[in-house]
Protein backbone atom coordinates (compact mmCIF):
# COMPACT_ATOMS: atom_id res chain seq x y z
CA UNK A 1 0.00 0.00 0.00
CA UNK A 2 1.78 3.21 -0.89
CA UNK A 3 1.49 6.23 1.10
CA UNK A 4 -0.20 7.91 -1.80
CA UNK A 5 -3.03 5.44 -1.30
CA UNK A 6 -3.82 7.32 1.84
CA UNK A 7 -2.69 10.73 1.27
CA UNK A 8 -5.60 10.71 -1.55
CA UNK A 9 -7.81 9.08 0.37
CA UNK A 10 -7.41 11.91 3.17
CA UNK A 11 -7.43 14.57 0.85
CA UNK A 12 -11.02 13.50 -1.00
CA UNK A 13 -11.99 13.21 2.63
CA UNK A 14 -11.04 16.40 3.42
CA UNK A 15 -12.76 18.42 0.37
CA UNK A 16 -15.72 15.84 0.98
CA UNK A 17 -15.99 17.48 4.75
CA UNK A 18 -15.51 20.41 3.16
CA UNK A 19 -18.03 20.27 0.61
CA UNK A 20 -20.42 18.78 3.42
CA UNK A 21 -19.55 21.66 5.94
CA UNK A 22 -18.88 18.30 8.19
CA UNK A 23 -16.02 17.41 10.59
CA UNK A 24 -13.70 14.49 10.08
CA UNK A 25 -12.63 12.68 13.41
CA UNK A 26 -9.68 14.00 15.04
CA UNK A 27 -8.12 10.33 14.90
CA UNK A 28 -9.10 7.37 13.41
CA UNK A 29 -8.59 4.41 15.35
CA UNK A 30 -8.20 0.96 13.50
CA UNK A 31 -8.95 -2.05 15.43
CA UNK A 32 -6.04 -4.68 14.59
CA UNK A 33 -7.75 -7.48 16.19
CA UNK A 34 -10.96 -7.96 14.36
CA UNK A 35 -11.32 -9.19 10.89
CA UNK A 36 -11.16 -6.59 8.57
CA UNK A 37 -14.71 -6.21 7.60
CA UNK A 38 -15.20 -5.37 11.37
CA UNK A 39 -11.94 -2.92 10.91
CA UNK A 40 -13.79 -1.53 7.87
CA UNK A 41 -16.88 -0.88 9.62
CA UNK A 42 -15.40 0.51 12.84
CA UNK A 43 -13.79 2.87 10.66
CA UNK A 44 -17.03 3.68 8.60
CA UNK A 45 -18.38 4.73 11.92
CA UNK A 46 -15.70 6.80 13.76
CA UNK A 47 -16.04 9.27 10.51
CA UNK A 48 -20.15 9.15 10.51
CA UNK A 49 -19.57 9.79 14.10
CA UNK A 50 -18.05 13.00 13.17
CA UNK A 51 -20.19 13.96 10.06
CA UNK A 52 -18.28 12.77 7.05
CA UNK A 53 -18.93 9.87 4.59
CA UNK A 54 -16.04 7.36 4.47
CA UNK A 55 -16.58 4.83 1.47
CA UNK A 56 -16.12 1.56 1.85
CA UNK A 57 -12.84 1.27 -0.41
CA UNK A 58 -11.81 4.76 1.72
CA UNK A 59 -12.09 2.66 4.69
CA UNK A 60 -10.29 -0.30 3.34
CA UNK A 61 -7.59 1.62 2.38
CA UNK A 62 -7.07 2.81 5.60
CA UNK A 63 -7.35 -0.34 7.87
CA UNK A 64 -4.75 -1.84 5.36
CA UNK A 65 -2.51 1.02 5.76
CA UNK A 66 -2.48 0.82 9.66
CA UNK A 67 -2.33 -2.62 9.54
CA UNK A 68 1.26 -2.75 7.30
CA UNK A 69 2.28 0.22 9.70
CA UNK A 70 1.90 -2.30 12.25
CA UNK A 71 3.24 -5.09 10.93
CA UNK A 72 6.53 -2.96 10.38
CA UNK A 73 6.52 -1.89 13.74
CA UNK A 74 6.29 -5.44 14.80
CA UNK A 75 9.11 -6.54 12.23
CA UNK A 76 11.16 -3.77 13.79
CA UNK A 77 10.27 -4.48 17.28
CA UNK A 78 11.28 -8.29 16.45
CA UNK A 79 14.82 -6.96 14.61
CA UNK A 80 15.32 -5.18 17.54
CA UNK A 81 15.47 -7.68 20.38
CA UNK A 82 17.09 -9.70 18.18
CA UNK A 83 20.31 -8.15 17.96
CA UNK A 84 19.97 -7.20 22.01
CA UNK A 85 20.23 -10.87 22.30
CA UNK A 86 22.99 -11.18 20.25
CA UNK A 87 24.44 -8.54 22.23
CA UNK A 88 23.97 -9.91 25.20
CA UNK A 89 25.46 -13.07 23.31
CA UNK A 90 28.57 -11.68 22.61
CA UNK A 91 28.91 -9.52 25.80
CA UNK A 92 28.80 -12.88 28.03
CA UNK A 93 31.11 -14.53 25.42
CA UNK A 94 33.68 -11.05 26.12
CA UNK A 95 33.01 -11.78 30.02
CA UNK A 96 33.88 -15.61 29.84
CA UNK A 97 37.48 -14.55 28.97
Amino acid sequence: MAEDDVERVIDDLNQRAEEEESELPEQADVPLNVSEDEAIQAVQKQFKDAGTECTEEEARTLVHAAREKAERKKAEKKSGSDSDEKSDDESDKDSDS
